[in-house]
């Protein structure tokens, strides 16, 4: 045997030594390290419950968005059909004078714009508050987004 390759097995042993000898020491540092999967599991059932979460807040917000949109329409054709209830009004009271129909016109009309504005004034607050609820759930997507490229570096 040549003396490279005696120094060469002999530095291969004296390492196998040493691992041999850090060995216990590295199992002890693996076994008290969390494992990955055990530290993913907690964050992929968090994101699963967030991701619910969203889906059922889109969900509902769907369904008030379709809600306030009906209304809102509804009340639309009510202003557009305003000339014409309003006529019926004043059809009602024919037997008035001429003064006496203007104003009771003008009240009229008066009464049922105020009616038509307070019920849309009141479905815009819902809108409102639909945008409110609708940027907590981008927020809370960006989160998720957030914690999934989070995940995947771990």
């Amino acid at each position: 045997m040549d003396r490279g390759s005696h120094i060469n097995r002999r530095s291969v042993e004296m390492s196998n030594k040493r691992m041999e000898m850090k060995s216990p020491e590295r199992e002890r540092l693996l076994l008290d390290e969390p494992i990955v999967g055990d530290q993913l599991s907690p964050m992929r059932a968090t994101l699963v419950e967030m991701a619910d979460a969203v889906k059922t807040l889109s969900q509902q917000n769907v369904s008030q968005l379709r809600q306030v949109l009906q209304t809102l329409s509804g009340h639309l054709v009510n202003m557009e059909n305003m000339p014409a209830t309003v006529f019926k009004d004043l059809d009602q009271g024919s037997t008035c004078a001429g003064a006496r129909t203007v104003a009771t016109m003008a009240h009229s009309v008066r009464e049922h714009i105020l009616l038509e504005c307070g019920a849309i004034s009141a479905e815009l607050a819902k809108l409102k508050k639909v945008e409110k609820e609708k940027k907590r759930h981008c927020m809370s997507c960006s989160l998720v987004g957030f914690l999934c490229y989070s995940a995947q570096r771990s």
